[in-house]
């Protein structure tokens, strides 16, 4: 293991450049295009190999803990090669992403408890991760070192060229070649294959100077910079904003209970059908549960909750946030019910009843004293492993089983195949195809949703006869996708592809 020794650092610049340029490589084929799906999750297991492998060069022990951080991350990756929503692949990718930096930055930082690092994400996790160029000084006076290294690299960029127009000389003089040349260089797509070029360039660059980055902070013990410390909140002026807060909560907490008591009589003496009543205003009452979560996060942070007029009124503020969590739920579930579950409904549920449980961590975190650093850091921890799960969950397949379930059941004689066929993707196929074969009480009519905003194709029939011709094209562009490419199709996709190709 001599050759490890960190003094040997041509054997870590050979590690770094080798990782660097394979990991474009697998950017290139696999991610580039894409950005989602098993590319997606080839690339992100690579670079979790290339953290590691560039690390051993450094000799040093490392953080253990750390691996905590490739828990979500594996969930994810799991998420993509199995599923095609579209929430999964806006939700894994920076998931993935977050959690592969956090990695590489404490796996690499010098050995520290995990409860006493002060914070999980210092500025220079960013810097020395996510946007690392600031290596590259570094990087390139360390070549001037090696006179050799720096003038085998100036040889290859005065080659370039030379072998580009040598390599189309003989391509016309040879056709075998020529054949060859093309296939590699693309040459009816010249503009394209450059810019491609020029962007795999800089993505080698950025692995190069992320690879250092992780060897040197291991290799040199560099420790975390500490955060700006909180600043010190004047208590009169804490307690006055949290003071106006409750005053304006409890008016709306008031007209909540005077609504819950008073029933359609109450609501239509002020000009507004209940139905109207019950059924709007949920996203604004998630919006304000969510402002009321932020504010209280700074609040604990500055102030840890220990003075008992901020303590009081904060948690004064936590129960009437809960009562507007309560309201907002209420109208959620009855919207549902008169139009149907869709995909933003059930993740709205999801964030609102997370946020609530948040802010009950955060009354709790309060009356025990518990100082704002432990406690965002085991909130921070238990999110980032309960959304990946949230994730590999059938979401989709769930709301098609939902509304089918109401409708065949006759408690609602609406079915939005307008939103099940038109914004869903193959995730939902096998659940669609299991109700195509049910007995139907009717064919529904198209609902009045909001979500209904799909036109349907001329050859479309509205009904269970339609939903039957849709699972037929449906199969036709599943095969295509899969024979096409397949990096670009999830488990999913195939499994769809069988459980409709009776159609």
């Amino acid at each position: 293991m001599n050759f490890l020794h960190p003094d040997h650092g041509i054997h870590a610049r050979i590690a770094v450049i080798s990782t660097a340029i394979a990991l474009t490589v697998v950017f290139h084929f696999f991610f580039a295009e894409l950005g989602y799906g098993v590319g997606a999750a080839l690339m992100f297991i690579a670079l979790i190999i290339g953290v590691l492998i560039v690390d051993v060069f450094a000799g040093k022990p490392n953080n253990t803990w750390a691996y905590i951080f490739l828990i979500p991350l594996l969930i994810c990756v799991i998420a993509e090669i199995v599923y095609a929503n579209s929430v999964v692949r806006m939700l894994a990718l920076p998931i993935m992403v977050g959690s592969a930096a956090l990695f590489a930055y404490w796996f690499s930082a010098p050995r520290v408890g995990f409860w006493q690092v002060s914070l999980l994400w210092p500025r220079t996790s960013i810097f020395e991760t996510v946007w690392p160029f600031s290596a590259s000084r570094e990087i390139f006076s360390g070549l001037e070192k090696h006179k050799g290294w720096t003038k085998v690299f100036i040889g290859i960029i005065i080659a370039f060229p030379l072998l580009l127009v040598i390599g189309a000389l003989f391509a016309q003089a040879d056709a075998v070649f020529g054949k060859l040349f093309a296939k590699i260089f693309r040459l009816e797509n010249v503009g394209q294959n450059v810019a491609r070029l020029v962007r795999d360039i800089i993505v080698v660059f950025y692995f190069l100077c992320a690879g250092w980055l992780i060897y040197t902070r291991t290799r040199d013990g560099r420790s975390p910079k500490p955060g700006l410390p909180a600043l010190p909140f004047d208590k009169t002026i804490v307690a006055t904003v949290l003071a106006c807060l409750n005053i304006l909560f409890a008016i709306f907490v008031t007209v909540q209970i005077v609504a819950f008591f008073g029933g359609d009589a109450f609501v239509k003496a002020q000009g507004i059908s209940y139905a109207d009543y019950a059924r709007s205003g949920f996203f604004q009452l998630l919006a304000v549960a969510g402002i009321v979560f932020v504010s209280l996060a700074v609040i604990y942070r500055h102030t840890h909750l220990r003075d008992w007029a901020t303590r009081l009124l904060s948690l004064g503020l936590i129960v009437e946030t809960g009562v507007v969590i309560a309201s907002a739920i209420r109208r959620l579930l009855l919207y549902v019910d008169a139009y149907g579950l869709t995909v933003s409904r059930y993740w709205a549920m999801v964030v609102i009843i997370v946020i609530a449980v948040v802010l009950a961590t955060m009354a709790i975190g309060s009356l025990a004293k518990i100082d704002y650093a432990p406690l965002a850091k085991g909130t921070f921890i238990v999110l980032l492993m309960v959304f990946p799960l949230l994730l590999l969950y059938n979401t989709e397949g769930y709301i098609v089983r939902f509304n089918a379930e109401r409708f065949l059941s006759g408690k609602t004689d609406r079915l939005d195949l307008q939103y099940l066929e038109g914004r869903l993707s193959s995730d939902a196929l096998f659940a669609l195809s299991n109700l195509a074969d049910q007995d139907w009480p009717r064919d529904p009519s198209p609902p009045p949703s909001p979500s209904a905003t799909i036109d349907y194709p001329n050859f479309m029939i509205y009904g269970q006869d339609g939903l039957k011709t849709f699972l037929s094209k449906r199969h036709d562009s599943l095969v295509f996708l899969i024979r096409e490419d397949w990096r670009k199709a999830v488990i999913m996709d195939y499994y769809a592809a069988a459980a409709v190709s009776g159609y």
